[in-house]
Order: structure tokens, then sequence, then C-alpha cells
């Protein structure tokens, strides 16, 4: 019998790493996420709701002060980022 080489089982973990590098940083997803939930009012699909939803769970893992504030920051216009870190202080120790 000849040798066979064992190439799939490399590539399929080198695959798995590729996937787990390709993940959103909590500041991009979450403003992602806000963009769905827009989308989803103005078209009134329940379904762009329910995908931030899900998402969700894994985002909250991975979620610190210093993301939420830098989000907040990138997603609210300058006008309303007092607003919003009054809002969100009782979460988060955030200085702008």
């Amino acid at each position: 019998m000849a040798d066979v080489e064992m190439k799939d089982a490399k590539s399929k973990v080198d695959a798995k790493d590729d996937v787990a590098t390709s993940q959103l940083s909590p500041v991009s997803e979450i403003k992602s996420n806000v963009t769905l939930i827009e989308r989803a009012v103005s078209t009134l699909e329940p379904r762009f709701t329910i995908r931030v939803l899900r998402s969700l769970t894994a985002l909250r893992k991975r979620l610190d002060d210093k993301a939420l504030c830098d989000a907040i920051s990138e997603v609210y216009p300058q006008g309303k980022q007092v607003l919003a870190f009054r809002r969100f202080s009782v979460l988060i120790d955030c200085r702008f």
C-alpha cells in the first residue's frame, strides 16, 4: 500500500483559525448591529432584529468599557453623545 498524505486535516485546522481571526471587533460589530436595527425599523422587517439578537450573546462576552465608549462615540452624532453617555453611565465609566 502506498502512503497517503494528510493534507486535508491540516487545511481544516487552518480554515478554523481563519474563521476565528476574521471576527469583527466589538466596535465594528456594534456599528453593524445599529445599521441592522435602523434597517429593521425603516422596512418593518423582523429578520434584521432577529439577526442582531442572535449576535448579542457572543458580543457581550467580548465587550468591555473601552469598546462600548468607542462605539457610542462613533455611532452617535457629536451633540447626542453626551445623552448616550449619561444613559449608559450605569454600565460604564466613560470619560469624554
